[in-house]
């Protein structure tokens, strides 16, 4: 590949260029919410070796890059020895391209020492995993730090199977994810106050940190309204700050984006709204993927399971499958599954497009003046929050029903019972008795029930004061 290929998505080369042209960061500068993703700790800026980062469309992993690259250079990193590559806009289509344009960069910045390379969007390169095997089996990659991103998590997931042993010093830390940002970051931006976290998943512990949350991050009702309007997505909530709500060109953007992955992938429009509509009217209920496919015009159960298998790798729904039995972690493949939407301004915006409505702000009107619609949206955002401290989540229905069942990457169980209520009864509280303990998440409630090993904490709190590193 020609240098001056590579120097075009490289302006900062040049003598004397500044970084003030780049949109990606101007757009960054200019936001009236600075988000801070918890990901960012655990980029290996430091190391040699290769990491790779997954995430939902429009989570701001370009920005991340942009700004990487910013900090290095401004730290006195020599400009020359940092690449960015985007190979859509670079158009590399297999490992040749890609092995060439990692020579031309070596070459280019001679001279003993370390590199930097940034790749984004790997994933237009179907060929990428053993574009970079190659390379650093050739040596190329010897003395550099490579970060490369992608959108599509069963695509990456494939390709890092193909990459063992070539992580360098990364090999713990090589698969990265920024997900949508969690409640804690958001409300720390909005409230401007870091929560504290619990170091357990025990109880006790739980509902003591978030009544020390409940005072030190004031404001986190209000931070919860904008989250549950705008979910985690930068641009929405950008919007949702300044304007009062998310705009119809914010939507459509996130829409489109979400939709070209999954239409890239082989699936049919039509078809997946036809599924995507029987997702939302039957409003967070345990369904077979036979029963599922019987609710839509044609398909197959083999279809559904399939389509929702791409829908998922796109960050759009979390499935929750039963345990063979309560307090088993091996998934029953035949018992009824939940899908709900992954995050909230998703649930708005996919939720009007699978069902025709018109605008999706007033689709999240509605949702959020109607107390059950509520109660569904902020179980699905529950189970989307809480995806990254777990290994898996789970749901139970037999006698009786468990919403969540979190499963620690020890083992542990955590069980999660959605009562988005004023009012707690012992009844909303039963079947966590009886299945040895859990949470019950409330509107504004927060009691410990140390008999029945029960914790009852409001929705914002228990996101405000989970502990961070369970999965």
């Amino acid at each position: 590949m020609e240098l001056e290929r590579l120097a075009e998505q490289n302006p900062w080369w040049r003598e004397g260029a500044t970084f003030g042209t780049d949109h990606h960061l101007a757009r960054f500068d200019g936001m009236p919410l600075k988000l801070v993703h918890p990901v960012e700790a655990k980029v290996g800026l430091a190391s040699i070796g290769m990491q790779v980062m997954r995430g939902p469309r429009q989570i701001g992993k370009t920005t991340l890059l942009k700004r990487l690259i910013r900090s290095l250079v401004e730290k006195g990193t020599d400009s020359r020895r940092v690449l960015y590559l985007a190979l859509d806009i670079a158009d590399i289509r297999n490992q040749l391209d890609l092995l060439d344009a990692l020579r031309t960069f070596v070459r280019a910045s001679r001279g003993a020492g370390k590199r930097y390379v940034l790749l984004d969007e790997i994933t237009h390169c179907p060929e990428w995993a053993t574009g970079l095997k190659a390379a650093a089996d050739l040596g190329i990659l010897d003395e550099v730090y490579l970060l490369a991103t992608g959108s599509h998590a069963l695509d990456i997931a494939k390709g890092t199977e193909r990459l063992p042993g070539r992580r360098g010093a990364l090999e713990a830390g090589f698969n990265l994810e920024m997900g949508h940002f969690p409640f804690s970051a958001i409300a720390a931006a909005v409230c401007g106050a870091e929560a504290a976290a619990s170091s357990s998943w025990d109880p006790e512990e739980l509902v003591d940190t978030a009544r020390e949350n409940s005072v030190r991050v004031s404001g986190y009702q209000d931070a919860f309204r904008i989250f549950l309007r705008a979910g985690g997505l930068p641009r929405p909530l950008a919007d949702t700050i300044t304007g009062g709500d998310f705009s119809l060109d914010t939507a459509a953007l996130h829409k489109d984006a979400v939709l070209g992955d999954i239409l890239r992938a082989g699936k049919s429009e039509p078809q997946l709204r036809d599924i995507l509509r029987a997702v939302v009217l039957v409003r967070g209920s345990a369904l077979s993927w036979h029963g599922l496919a019987e609710r839509i015009a044609s398909g197959s159960k083999n279809t559904v399971a399939e389509y929702l298998d791409t829908v998922r790798a796109c960050y759009l729904v979390e499935v929750l499958p039963q345990p063979a039995s309560l307090g088993s972690r091996t998934p029953a493949p035949r018992k009824p599954r939940k899908v709900l939407f992954r995050d909230p301004f998703l649930h708005h915006v996919f939720g009007a497009w699978a069902t025709g409505a018109a605008d999706p702000r007033d689709a999240a009107a509605a949702c959020l003046a109607n107390p059950e619609s509520t109660g569904v949206l902020v179980e699905s955002a529950m189970a989307g929050q809480l995806h990254s401290h777990f290994s898996q989540i789970m749901h139970w229905r037999d006698s009786g029903e468990i919403d969540m069942i979190g499963v620690t990457g020890t083992g542990k169980q955590v069980r999660f019972e959605v009562k988005y209520q004023s009012q707690i009864t012992s009844r909303d509280k039963k079947h966590l008795k009886a299945a040895g303990g859990g949470f019950v998440v409330s509107r504004n409630t927060t009691v410990l029930d140390r008999a029945a090993k029960v914790a009852i904490i409001p929705a914002p709190l228990l996101l405000l004061s989970a502990p961070r590193n369970t999965a």
